[in-house]
């Protein structure tokens, strides 16, 4: 790319950066010009260009570099992810998803303080985004009200990535924002910035927000630095029981300031944010705001993807299923008998004439995951092959399978390679939560839709306002937990449940353990809550506290690591009560790594057993007739997904030339009955599938128990 395409005059804007198309200026500051542009999918991001003045200096771009490839595993629902970024002799920008709502600046400056119960969940909310940046290593180095975006359910967190890149190479006073920044950083530079100078900036921010004044005053920048090194801050105005708090934040000595964590315990845990989370008059300004489409200008500096102009890297398996032995293509039509996809050389069925449209697969076929992905891609197999029987369609819908091997680099390039041909109008996968998440930018960016099956813990923490591409295709994780809820109320009658929320599955542990908090009839059974740190292998005390109040029943929120040691502190206690977790931790090394300790363990999950469960039977029989084995985990879901997406195919053609767009659309909120229950793909909210079920260790493997007790909707 030619560097006259980074010109910063604004009667001569770029026609591009990269892939993406200019579309206006968003604002600019001293490191750095912000577009409105248009991804080569379609999709609108804003670019954030770093000036050569800085991006030309080798410290920098090492910094960048660095922390980019940091950033790229950083995935959390309150931080505003990066799409894409580079950092190259043809420029260093960025790419953050483009979201129509105010800044919290914006929110102040028109409308004043915000009262104390919204300072105080947007104090608990963005500390634990900060809790998730601190954990990756990375700190955020420039928070303040601009960077804070408000939506209908909580704020996010904006500018992550390039501060501590721009601190290592200028003052922070030329690149940052006085009165926000803590004294060791203007003292400092890079070498002050610190998770602890974060916490000082979010002080600062509650303290605006809560007050409507900024703590250091105004001025001039000598003055306002001179007054955060030397002044006592302005909480006047700050309501009493935010005030210590605030105090805490300000404090000079870094090391008497609270950790991000800290904050989020002594804040919350809080109810979670719903419409009513903002003042009336800031919802409204919410609410119009993302109806005119009108971005606030705020600067962008998330989490890494690779450049969509960048070649992928070459993933370890890359084919295409030949079902129809026409260019290695797997054709699709319409209706078929189930001996017609059991018998010998169904994989030569003939393919309709005319249009030929693509359905992607990304999954796991080699990898750790290996046994989830070759389920699906079996299932879709079936699926298409059961479409193609049919023969009388004026058109072909192809499967084309591309694995990632389990590799979060290759997910990227897998992602990149289908969302690169125009021609795939949608993708099932991939496997895992890592997959996803390296995954989820390039989708979005090129407004691919996807359908994650087996991705919990990503689906949890995924916003729907920043993933308008995903149509999660599997029930969220507090249905699990209002299941689990159902299943003890009717084992036990009345009792007390031990509740562990692991920080470690983030996200998704806390919509498990809430939704079964909030589900709990609180006249019949008592809840003993625990919440254990991120990275907790030692359960010992909170199976004692459990023993000391006498709790009938464990329901652990996490994933598999913190299921497996505290199934093992469990045993050694000598408990023998029901225990239970949902299907982040529903993997065989459960059962390696907990042992005997495993057996009576009771697990939800959004996969069926046809095997077992009636209503699957039959595609459990033509299953094993086409592939020599029982079906594994998730054979039956994508079996259905890749139903509907053929089905929603058909109802395209015709209509004109089939798009992204138009495919997601019309997914998106779509009911289908099918063989494992009513498939509901919620791009925005609500529930995936209705079908949960139960499974529970009996000596040493897990055996199907039935469709799990229906929760609350």
């Amino acid at each position: 790319m030619a560097s006259a395409e980074y010109g910063h005059d604004p009667g001569n804007e770029p026609g591009r950066v990269a892939g993406y198309r200019v579309l206006r200026r968003l604002g600019e500051d001293v490191p750095a010009v912000r577009y409105l542009a248009g991804s080569p999918g379609g999709a609108q991001v804003v670019m954030t260009v770093i000036r050569e003045a800085y991006a030309g200096q080798p410290a920098f771009r090492a910094a960048f570099t660095r922390d980019m490839a940091t950033v790229r595993g950083l995935y959390h629902r309150l931080v505003v992810p990066v799409l894409a970024a580079d950092c190259s002799d043809s420029g260093t920008w960025l790419a953050t998803p483009y979201l129509p709502v105010p800044t919290l600046a914006e929110a102040l400056e028109e409308h004043g303080r915000l009262p104390r119960r919204s300072v105080q969940l947007l104090g608990a909310l963005l500390a634990e985004a900060l809790e998730a940046v601190h954990a990756t290593g990375l700190v955020h180095g420039n928070l303040t009200p601009g960077q804070v975006l408000l939506t209908p359910d909580g704020p996010r967190l904006a500018g992550l990535g390039t501060a501590p890149a721009l601190a290592a190479v200028a003052p922070c006073r030329e690149t940052g924002s006085p009165g926000f920044l803590a004294p060791e950083q203007e003292a400092g530079g890079s070498a002050g910035a610190g998770p602890a100078g974060d916490i000082f900036s979010l002080g600062c921010v509650l303290a605006l927000a809560a007050s409507g004044r900024p703590p250091f005053g105004g001025g001039s920048v000598e003055q306002v630095l001179h007054r955060t090194e030397h002044a006592p801050a302005d909480l006047a105005d700050v309501p009493r029981i935010l005030l210590e708090v605030v105090e805490a934040c300000l404090s000079r000595d870094v090391d008497t300031r609270p950790t991000a964590t800290d904050l989020w315990r002594e804040l919350g845990p809080v109810e979670e944010p719903g419409s009513g989370w903002l003042p009336e008059p800031v919802s409204r300004m919410v609410a119009e705001r993302r109806a005119a489409g009108d971005h606030p200008p705020a600067v962008g500096r998330a989490r890494h993807a690779r450049s969509p102009a960048a070649a992928p890297p070459a993933p370890s398996r890359r084919r295409i299923l030949g079902i129809t032995g026409a260019a290695g293509m797997l054709a699709v039509g319409g209706g078929v008998t189930a001996w017609a996809l059991s018998r010998p050389g169904a994989d030569s069925v003939p393919a309709g004439p005319g249009q030929r449209y693509f359905l992607g697969l990304h999954a796991d076929l080699t990898g750790p995951l290996a046994r989830y992905g070759r389920a699906q891609e079996r299932g879709a197999t079936l699926a298409v092959a059961e479409f193609a029987h049919a023969g009388d369609l004026p058109y072909e819908v192809v499967l084309r399978v591309l694995d990632d091997g389990g590799d979060p680099a290759r997910a990227a390039g897998i992602a990149e390679e289908l969302a690169a041909d125009s021609s795939v109008l949608a993708v099932i996968g991939p496997t895992s939560d890592e997959a996803a998440r390296a995954a989820a930018g390039v989708y979005e960016a090129h407004a691919l839709p996807w359908l994650p099956l087996s991705p919990g813990e990503f689906l949890a923490e995924a916003d729907p306002a920043e993933h308008r591409s995903l149509l999660p295709a599997r029930p969220p994780a507090g249905q699990q937990g209002q299941a689990i809820c159902r299943h003890l109320e009717e084992e036990l009658q009345a009792g007390r449940i031990g509740l562990v929320d692991d920080r470690t599955a983030g996200t998704y542990s806390w919509e498990v353990t809430r939704a079964l908090t909030a589900t709990l009839d609180r006249g019949r059974t008592q809840l003993v809550p625990r919440v254990v740190p991120h990275g907790t292998e030692d359960f010992g005390p909170v199976v004692r506290h459990f023993l000391d109040e006498e709790v009938d029943a464990v329901v652990y929120g996490g994933g598999l690591p913190g299921a497996a040691g505290l199934a093992g502190s469990l045993h050694e206690a000598g408990f023998t009560g029901p225990r239970c977790a949902a299907d982040a931790a529903l993997r065989p090394e459960f059962l390696e790594r907990a042992g005997v300790a495993a057996d009576g363990w009771l697990f939800t999950a959004p996969f069926t057993d046809p095997v077992h469960e009636v209503r699957a039977a039959g595609f459990g029989s033509v299953f094993r007739s086409r592939f020599g084995e029982a079906a594994e985990p998730y054979a039956v879901e994508a079996y259905d997904a890749a139903r509907l997406l053929a089905r929603t195919v058909r109802k395209m053609h015709g209509v004109g030339v089939p798009s992204r767009p138009e495919a997601a659309r019309r997914l998106r909120g779509v009911r289908y009955r099918g063989v494992a229950g009513e498939l509901v793909l919620a791009g925005d909210a609500g529930d995936a599938r209705d079908g949960l079920y139960l499974y529970r260790v009996e000596q040493g493997v897990f055996r199907y128990r039935g469709p799990a007790p229906a929760g609350e909707r």
